[in-house]
């Protein structure tokens, strides 16, 4: 059974249940992207600065929570939710952000290749850093709502193009802005961004294990040594 399984053996199970959908995220952010930057850049000079920018404002975010969301999707499904009764609360939120920032760092890194181009580097690195950590609070209150992944999906592209389509340096949801990044602008825009994030993923998180509190439990007594009464999914 799968909550026998090393934790390896559990992330390989998770990624072959999503088929190849976990590779696009490793060929846009390690290849396309940066070639594609590389060789506008090349062509353009200088004055392709900013279009590098938006284009990591698309990609990299959207990317970097790609794949946690299909694994979330095997959670939250109505179809496969109650076959993982024993993933409790704390290992659904482990196992997502796991793969969140497993694909992060890697966006993370290649954002630090791109020193050629991006004058201010370690600022603009703050910048994605903080939107990429909303997008996964957010995609985790849409997969709740919608257990679709899909649905979730869709809803962060259109979020997604509303960005690259209309910029605000007063509403800090309209994150793409080119300026350097102070101190305040980083608490007023992106800060912010870090603070929602965190208010939806205590929202998910909470209150999906209070979804099973006082159903009986039809399942075996040997499938948790307290099986009488789901009291909460905060299972190891």
């Amino acid at each position: 059974m799968l909550y026998r399984k090393s934790e390896l053996k559990k992330h390989k199970y998770f990624l072959k249940s999503i088929h190849v959908l976990w590779i696009l995220p490793i060929v846009i952010i390690n290849l396309i992207v940066p070639l594609f930057n590389f060789f506008i850049y090349k062509l353009n000079n200088n004055d392709m600065v900013i279009d590098i920018e938006k284009i990591i404002f698309f990609f990299f975010p959207m990317f970097s929570v790609w794949t946690g969301v299909f694994v979330a999707e095997i959670f939250f499904s109505e179809k496969t939710k109650d076959v993982f009764f024993f993933y409790g609360n704390k290992k659904r939120f482990e196992t997502t952000i796991v793969y969140f920032l497993c694909f992060l760092i890697d966006a993370l890194v290649m954002i630090l290749l791109h020193f050629y181009c991006i004058d201010d580097l370690i600022g603009f690195l703050f910048k994605i850093l903080s939107v990429a950590v909303f997008y996964y609070g957010l995609s985790m209150l849409v997969m709740f709502f919608s257990k679709s992944a899909p649905i979730t999906i869709m809803v962060l592209l259109l979020y997604d193009l509303i960005n690259t389509f209309v910029s605000s340096t007063e509403f800090f949801l309209l994150y793409e802005n080119f300026k350097i990044l102070t101190l305040k602008m980083f608490l007023t825009n992106y800060f912010s961004l870090i603070i929602v994030a965190a208010i939806f993923i205590t929202v998910v998180f909470k209150k999906s294990s209070w979804y099973f509190t006082g159903k009986k439990c039809w399942k075996r007594r040997s499938c948790h040594p307290n099986c009488n009464i789901w009291k909460s999914f905060d299972w190891e």
